[in-house]
């Protein structure tokens, strides 16, 4: 099982999910992480697992084959959050902070 699932982080979810839906467990936090945000966070953290961690030897040998794993964290992660969970007034701040 370990050289099927690898470092594919969202193989191991889905089977870890399809366990806890057969034997009926009940966590006392996030029952699944289907909202769009974890399934982001799953995606690249699958990805960096297997082999997105290498972009930084990638990039000295000039083998760049793929995004960065920094720049899709920050795309498909750190912005969602950024434009979801702060409030206008708190962006407006950190704008003029980073001016």
């Amino acid at each position: 099982m370990k050289n099927e699932i690898g470092h594919d982080i969202i193989k191991l979810y889905e089977l870890i999910l399809e366990f806890k839906n057969k034997h009926d467990i009940k966590y006392d936090f996030l029952q699944d992480l289907d909202k769009p945000i974890y399934q982001s966070i799953l995606n690249v953290l699958s990805r960096f697992g297997k082999g997105d961690r290498y972009a930084n030897i990638d990039l000295l040998i000039n083998n760049r084959s793929y995004d960065d794993p920094i720049s899709v964290w920050y795309k498909d992660v750190d912005l969602v959050i950024f434009q979801e969970k702060i409030s206008d007034k708190k962006k407006k701040k950190l704008r003029w902070m980073l001016l």
